[in-house]
């Protein structure tokens, strides 16, 4: 019997258009038609249905399985990573089809030069049906920046996937305050601060120091190590410390405390100097030869020195202040001698 009707059923199709050329019904034997999905990333079906003037009819389902690729998870961010580190990172490969296996020939990365690095899978592979490979991403951080980039992913039929990567690379900086204590007596002490700063944009590790070697210099860093590092922020407020200053001897004292951490750059030693100076005052004496004593009946003195009087001469590295006089305890004959006794303290 010859054609009468064929019918696409839209309701229950989709992604399909479908089409058949033009017929007489009860006179055409036969007809072409064609069904053609229209995005292949995605499932299709379409049903149809034909029918001849007996009232005969053959109903047909056609279904499209799209080969359904991903990379999971689909971006990754690697965070911040001070320069000479390196960070790995798992992802998966996966064939979301049900019914078919598919072959992989183009895995790898979009830039060739953004410090990323595809481990454990070659550039081409097979992904079972319904399954999933894994693989790692590596990223080394070489130099300070941001940086991008994609894994692309691509089997026989152009059917694609991708995944995006980031990762910033930052360094710290330190700078190290120096103290400068002057002159200062033998035997006296002096404390003052210096500071710490890290200007860089990772956090800054410091694991020891060296110095000072001068013993005049005690400086409060106790408990800085490799087991106990002090640690500091990107742009934090300065890390104070401080330092006792004690000279022993009259001369320079050029020292330094030196910091080791991971920082390359800028300055990481705290110059120390001091100068250790005397206060050093010396009196001359006068004394007298044997001299007659004055009494009433035959009156003597008062009697001058030669040097007229007693001289103060400073011998020391230090300006010294004189505020007064004050008497021994335990003078012979005092009243003897005739001064100012009012300057007396």
């Amino acid at each position: 019997s010859n054609l009468s009707m064929i019918v696409f059923f839209s309701d229950s199709s989709y992604n399909f258009e479908f089409s058949y050329k033009d017929f007489v019904p009860g006179e055409t034997v036969t007809t072409s038609w064609r069904a053609e999905v229209r995005d292949k990333t995605k499932d299709a079906r379409a049903i149809i249905s034909f029918m001849d003037r007996r009232g005969n009819d053959t109903t047909i389902v056609i279904e499209y399985h799209a080969v359904s690729l991903a990379i999971r998870p689909e971006k990754y961010d690697f965070g911040m990573l001070k320069i000479g580190e390196t960070k790995e990172t798992t992802f998966w490969a996966i064939n979301k089809t049900k019914d078919q296996d598919v072959i992989i020939d183009k895995f790898q990365l979009k830039f060739a030069n953004a410090n990323f690095e595809i481990l454990d899978l070659a550039p081409r592979f097979l992904i079972p049906k319904n399954d999933s490979l894994k693989f790692r991403v590596r990223f080394t951080a070489k130099e300070e920046g941001e940086f991008q980039d994609s894994i692309l992913m691509e089997d026989t039929c152009y059917n694609t996937a991708s995944a995006f990567v980031k990762a910033a690379v930052g360094e710290p900086i330190i700078w190290v305050t120096d103290i400068a204590f002057g002159d200062l007596t033998i035997g006296t002490t002096l404390t003052k601060d210096a500071n710490i700063r890290n200007t860089g944009s990772v956090d800054l590790t410091i694991t020891g120091y060296s110095g000072p070697t001068e013993s005049v210099y005690i400086p409060q860093l106790a408990g800085i190590s490799e087991q106990n590092p002090l640690i500091i922020k990107p742009n934090a407020p300065p890390w104070v410390f401080n330092v006792s200053f004690t000279p022993t001897e009259e001369r320079q004292y050029p020292d330094a405390i030196i910091f080791s951490s991971d920082a390359v750059r800028e300055d990481s030693i705290c110059v120390l100097s001091g100068r250790g100076i005397k206060a050093e005052l010396v009196a001359t004496s006068l004394e007298w030869p044997r001299l007659r004593i004055n009494r009433p009946a035959f009156p003597k003195g008062p009697y001058s020195h030669p040097d007229l009087g007693i001289v103060l001469t400073n011998h020391g590295s230090q300006e010294v202040n004189v505020t007064g006089l004050k008497l021994q305890k335990g003078n012979i004959n005092d009243p003897a001698f005739i001064f100012d006794r009012n300057a007396l303290l």
